[in-house]
């Protein structure tokens, strides 16, 4: 069954993201009746502990093939570099962070432009980092520094 193999592939995935920066968030799978495309999301909280990772896998995915396990991994590894991220502020950094994202639509830009070369990062030091993966990528918003080379 699809999700059977969306969460398998996305605790392992995410075990060796966990290995690699010695953390080891909350991840939490959604499966929407109303997505019509992939989703994440990093919830930043004033205490660390607090925090967590959420990804929505949209209704139309009814197989679990290589472009979409591409969409999976591009999603988790973007939400757990945003997660590695907000690990360096301060809990009040944090906040005042999230909330100039949320009103902010030049520094929500520069965030994600930030984060996707920091995703491009850990793509590499997993050994996922290929043509097929970043085109992936680039199918998200705001990628439009992000480079292949």
């Amino acid at each position: 069954m699809i999700y059977v193999d969306v969460y398998k592939y996305i605790q392992e995935l995410g075990n060796k993201i966990n290995e690699l920066y010695k953390i080891d968030p909350k991840v939490y799978l959604v499966f929407s009746n109303k997505n019509k495309v992939i989703e994440g999301l990093c919830q930043p909280m004033y205490k660390a502990s607090q925090m967590y990772i959420s990804i929505i896998i949209p209704y139309n995915y009814t197989t679990f093939g290589k472009k979409r396990q591409l969409e999976v991994a591009s999603t988790l590894i973007h939400e757990y570099a945003h997660y590695v991220t907000e690990l360096s502020f301060t809990g009040k950094e944090r906040m005042k962070y999230a909330n100039a994202y949320a009103e902010n639509q030049l520094f929500r830009r520069c965030t994600e432009q930030s984060n996707w070369t920091m995703t491009k990062h850990l793509a590499e030091q997993l050994g996922m980092w290929n043509k097929h993966f970043y085109t992936v990528c680039k199918e998200s918003y705001y990628t439009s520094n992000l480079k292949y080379n």
